[in-house]
């Protein structure tokens, strides 16, 4: 009896197994995408120099980062809504620089249809920084991600904007803040490798329901750069006509602080602590 690899073999242009020709079309297929790659980064430098493929090389460090603090934001959200109660994920660190390296102060506080004070919070929250470092010291935008109060923010040089907003929501009916009060991290200690450990500490309701209206009002204080980028968030609220968000006589990005008001029909705002602990 035949068996199925004789039968193969027996169909004109069919082989139960690849022909040594063929895996030499393999070979030669693979050694050529190498060979044009190392073509291309030969060019690259011959026309613009060693920076270009240095400029290249940091870009992706950079991209790389953004993936990485989107997903730190992404974990630390599962430990808030209780998901889990801990996580703990694992770092890359070669020429990267990361830690708790700043810290900003947060300050909301809710009101009921008389004005009168239902919630109030004012507290100081370290934030994780992420860093590529430039080693060659070559012309590049300075790249830092920075996972404060629930958002990613990204700084190139001078620019920065959210990569991944907090956990607010604001609708034409009502808001919902859950706040992320940030501690116990510290700056890596120079390993190529770090373990990073969420905890929850503590979860509390910062104010009380309320019947009719209510008003949240925020206040940050950060850095410049960091304040544009949250002032930005808000703005979308205040631009679409259907949230009643307005910017309050203090918000001053450029000096750092950013101060916003909302009014709807019911507002929650919760704090949670969490923990974050580096280990090498």
């Amino acid at each position: 009896m035949t068996d199925f690899t004789t039968f193969l073999d027996q169909i004109p242009g069919v082989s139960a197994a690849p022909k040594d020709t063929e895996r030499g079309v393999v070979e030669i297929l693979g050694f050529a995408i190498i060979f044009a790659a190392i073509i291309i980064g030969v060019i690259l430098v011959y026309t613009n120099g060693l920076g270009a493929l240095f400029q290249v090389q940091y870009g992706m460090q950079a991209n790389a980062g953004e993936q990485v603090m989107v997903a730190m934001a992404e974990n630390i959200d599962s430990v808030v809504e209780q998901k889990a109660p801990k996580k703990q994920i694992e770092l890359n660190l070669q020429a990267v620089s990361f830690g708790t390296l700043a810290t900003s102060n947060y300050e909301v506080e809710v009101t009921d249809a008389s004005d009168t004070t239902v919630g109030y919070t004012e507290f100081e929250s370290q934030e994780l920084q992420y860093r590529p470092e430039n080693k060659l010291d070559y012309e590049v935008p300075e790249t830092t991600f920075n996972y404060m109060a629930g958002a990613v923010i990204r700084q190139d040089d001078e620019h920065q904007y959210m990569v991944s907003e907090p956990p607010f929501t604001f609708t034409d009916t009502d808001a919902h803040l859950s706040l992320v009060e940030l501690n116990g991290a510290t700056a890596s200690g120079g390993g190529s490798h770090a373990s990073v450990l969420m905890s929850q500490t503590d979860h509390q309701m910062v104010n009380t329901p309320t019947s009719g209206d209510a008003t949240v009002r925020i206040k940050i204080q950060t850095s410049r750069l960091k304040a544009q980028a949250w002032n930005q968030y808000f703005q979308q609220y205040v631009n679409d006509p259907g949230v009643d968000m307005v910017e309050k006589p203090q918000n001053s990005p450029i000096s750092g602080v950013v101060a916003y008001e909302y009014t709807g029909e019911s507002v929650v705002v919760q704090k949670t602590g969490i923990d974050v602990e580096v280990n090498d």
